[in-house]
């Protein structure tokens, strides 16, 4: 009877440990996002969050990282910088996320320092160099500010303007933006005004007439914000025969709406834009938009793609460095290794952590916007 308990008691406690490794083995990994849940930047942070959540729920259908199940741990910030800090320190210090994700510069600038000093390795969305220039655990995957210029150039000196005039927000990305324009211009066409307004305004009927805009003058406009009200401004004071070259003009929901998607097809409007477009897509973005509709009931947005592909791009870094926590110079090594054919075409980072992704241009013809 003595052995028969003995024998009991040995099994019993095999099977408590075998449970206790077990649960260790396929304990989460946590990726914290801080993202623009509410507010006016709400569309695109509800989009980026769904892209996560999406790539998340596939990979661990698939058994996840090595029998590890992928965790989000999502924080809203409203798409505010001292908001996104907050949620960030809670991310960081209680939550204890392996990885987190940032997007917008403004968010991304404030948050920095706070995962910098927790040594959490960052992926995020913007089009600033810096953070990720400044530490090796940091990696941007967005468009960038200066391809945009550069690529604008070619644009419209291929389409034989020698004379632009320059419409812009205040900030530094249309800044970085404005100043590769330039020097890509090269004397092949010159920039002869600027009109620079705060992103706040409502009203740029001022700063258009103040550049005298003629039919054979280009005009570039740098307005994330507000490319709505700058096409409704040019329709009333019939400018729309004018031709502009944006940057990402459709970006907000505001700007995508079929009486504004008129006025830039009225207008031949050519922007800088990112992922896919409503027409000219490939098959693999086909298939993705299908999946994410049958999923969430919505469209996604290409920041939906950017994110889908980020959290897949990372499984083969999160494979080899994850033990019993995750190795952040393992991490960041393996992640300068990525080669990752995704929704959103090829990822690479180059040394700095910056990504390659492919400027592409879209023209609003019909209503549409097509590739070009």
């Amino acid at each position: 009877m003595k052995k028969t308990y003995l024998i009991g008691a040995i099994v019993l406690i095999i099977a408590i440990v075998t449970i206790g490794l077990t649960g260790k083995d396929k304990g989460e990994i946590k990726i914290g996002g801080t993202f623009a849940l509410s507010g006016s930047l709400s569309a695109i942070g509800d989009s980026e969050k769904k892209g996560i959540e999406m790539a998340i729920d596939e990979i661990n259908e698939k058994g996840g990282i090595k029998g590890r199940k992928l965790a989000l741990i999502a924080e809203d910030n409203a798409g505010d910088a001292k908001k996104a800090v907050t949620s960030v320190q809670k991310i960081t210090s209680v939550d204890k996320a392996d990885v987190i994700y940032s997007a917008f510069t403004h968010v991304t600038q404030a948050v920095a320092p706070v995962i910098s000093g927790a040594k959490i390795p960052l992926l995020y969305s913007s089009s600033d160099r810096t953070v990720a220039e400044g530490n090796n655990l940091f990696f941007r995957d967005y468009f960038d500010n200066m391809d945009i210029g550069r690529s604008a150039s070619d644009i419209i000196i291929d389409n034989k303007y020698t004379e632009v005039k320059v419409i812009s927000e205040v900030n530094d990305a249309c800044n970085q933006i404005i100043s590769a324009l330039e020097k890509g211009l090269n004397g092949k066409a010159t920039v002869t005004k600027k009109e620079f307004y705060q992103n706040t305004e409502l009203d740029l009927r001022t700063h258009l007439t103040k550049l005298a805009l003629k039919d054979s003058d280009a005009l570039f406009a740098c307005s994330f914000r507000s490319a709505h009200t700058l096409m409704k401004n040019m329709s009333e004071l019939n400018l729309l025969n004018t031709q502009t070259f944006q940057v990402i003009a459709p970006f907000l929901p505001v700007a995508n709406t079929p009486e504004i998607k008129e006025l830039f097809s009225r207008n031949n409007t050519v922007s800088s834009w990112y992922g896919f477009a409503e027409k000219g897509d490939t098959e693999k973005q086909k298939e993705f938009k299908e999946r994410y509709s049958k999923k969430f009931g919505t469209e996604p947005t290409p920041d939906s793609a950017y994110t889908y592909d980020d959290i897949w791009a990372m499984k083969p870094a999160l494979e080899k460095c994850y033990s019993d926590k995750l190795d952040t110079e393992c991490f960041s090594t393996e992640m300068l290794k990525t080669n990752y054919d995704g929704v959103s075409g090829n990822l690479k980072f180059n040394d700095k952590g910056l990504s390659s992704r492919e400027t592409l241009f879209i023209q609003a013809k019909n209503g549409v916007w097509e590739k070009i």
